[in-house]
């Protein structure tokens, strides 16, 4: 599993280091701006620190929500910039977060989140050009915590629905994705199960028993559900 999503999650690393590393030989040939530059190197560090974890053992720690959710995310900075899609973090915002730890392989939880954020960036795009909608795409992460059922994680989005029938979730080799192939789901929920957690797709709508959701996010959920381990 670890090998599949280092794979999968390559192809991104490279693609945004190409850019960023792009980037940085423009501002040097031009006037250069120390400060930009910096903030390049910070973005490309970022990135090969989080991918970091998923070429070497990765033994189980006790990790925040939050901080899986900023390390998978800032993955995808810039692309959010340059693809025009707003991009929400609720597990940062002090008044609607839940927050919770737990123990589990840091790099691979990060991997999967950035794999279901990695499609979301697709589908959201893909609906505004199929309907020439006016409205970004938008992507929200948040979480949840229950006494008795335990935690989530849930990446909602504004894209067309899951596209498969429900039995075929996480099947390898099933996907609608132009270019796509069909494992990222298999690897999530792979993970998911590896930790004794679930992993759900579900119309966004059906979370709104669960959290206030905005109505712009009329997508697709993906769930990942954790154990109450106290």
């Amino acid at each position: 599993v670890s090998s599949g999503l280092a794979g999968m999650n390559l192809a991104l690393i490279f693609h945004e280091v190409v850019h960023s590393i792009d980037r940085v030989q423009r501002k040097l040939h031009g006037a250069a701006d120390p400060d930009e530059i910096r903030r390049e190197i910070d973005h490309l560090r970022k990135l090969l620190d989080t991918f970091k974890p998923l070429l070497q053992r990765d033994p189980p720690r006790k990790v925040s929500v939050e901080d899986l959710v900023e390390r998978a995310s800032g993955m995808h900075a810039d692309r959010f910039k340059r693809h025009g899609v707003v991009f929400s973090n609720w597990t940062a915002d002090p008044a609607k977060k839940h927050s919770f730890t737990q123990m589990l392989p840091r790099g691979l939880m990060v991997a999967a989140l950035s794999n279901v954020i990695d499609n979301a960036i697709y589908w959201t795009r893909f609906r505004k050009q199929r309907d020439e909608r006016e409205a970004p795409g938008a992507i929200l992460v948040l979480s949840h915590w229950d006494e008795e059922t335990g935690g989530m994680i849930a990446v909602v989005d504004n894209g067309p629905g899951f596209q498969l029938p429900r039995d075929q979730l996480a099947r390898p080799f099933s996907s609608t994705r132009a270019g796509g192939m069909g494992l990222g789901l298999f690897y999530c929920k792979t993970v998911m199960d590896s930790i004794g957690g679930k992993l759900e797709v579900v119309d966004a709508g059906e979370l709104k028993d669960v959290v206030d959701l905005p109505d712009a996010y009329d997508g697709t959920a993906i769930v990942f559900s954790f154990k109450n381990e106290t």
